[in-house]
C-alpha cells in the first residue's frame, strides 16, 4: 500500500472509549437468512460482508463499546440492531477497523467503499439512515486481503488514522 500511514492494531480491551466509526469484516460460507425485530427479513449469500456504523457517543455508545458488542458472544445479548441478529447466525466478526472522530462519516465511509465494488444489502442497517444509503451492508468477492486494503483506504481518503482489532 503506497502513501499510507502504519497502520495500528490494537487489542480488544484496549480500544479507545471515545467517539469514531468502524466497519466490521464478515465472512459468510452459506447463505444465511435472518429477520429482524421490526420484521424485515434479509438473504445472504455466501460472501465477504462489511458492516458500517457509528460509535458517536460517550458512554455506552463510544468505540469500545460498540466494538465490544460486536465481538461479544454471550447468547443472551439483546438483539436490538440489524448487525446483532446477523452476527447471531455468523459468529463475530473477521476484524474491526474503526477510527476516532466526532464526525458523523459512517454514510460517506460507506459510498467510499461503494466505489471500491461493494455492494449494499438493501435496507441494511440505514434504517435511521439520514442520507438515505441503500444499506450500510456491503457484499464484496472473496478475497479478503483485498478487502482489508479497501477498508483502509476507505478511512484514510476520508482523513481518518484507521486501527484494526480482531
Amino acid at each position: 500500500m503506497k502513501n499510507f500511514h502504519p497502520i495500528k492494531l490494537v487489542k480488544l480491551q484496549k480500544i479507545p472509549s471515545q467517539p469514531g466509526i468502524y466497519t466490521l469484516l464478515l465472512h459468510i460460507t452459506m447463505k444465511i437468512r435472518i429477520q429482524s425485530r421490526n420484521h424485515s427479513k434479509f438473504e445472504l449469500p455466501p460472501a465477504l460482508y462489511v458492516y458500517g456504523g457509528s460509535a458517536l457517543g460517550t458512554t455506552s455508545s463510544n468505540l469500545r463499546h460498540r466494538i465490544h458488542r460486536h465481538f461479544q458472544t454471550k447468547p443472551q445479548k439483546t438483539l436490538f440492531w440489524h448487525i446483532d441478529f446477523l452476527l447471531q447466525g455468523t459468529g463475530p466478526p473477521i476484524l474491526c477497523v474503526f477510527a476516532k472522530t466526532q464526525q458523523p462519516l459512517e454514510c460517506l465511509l460507506i459510498q467510499t467503499l461503494q466505489t471500491k465494488g461493494g455492494r449494499p444489502v438493501l435496507g441494511f442497517g440505514s434504517s435511521d439512515c439520514k442520507v438515505h444509503c441503500e444499506g450500510h451492508l456491503l457484499s464484496f468477492p472473496n478475497n479478503s486481503d483485498e478487502i482489508c486494503e479497501k477498508l483502509l483506504q476507505a478511512f484514510q481518503t476520508l482523513k481518518l488514522e484507521p486501527a484494526i482489532t480482531c
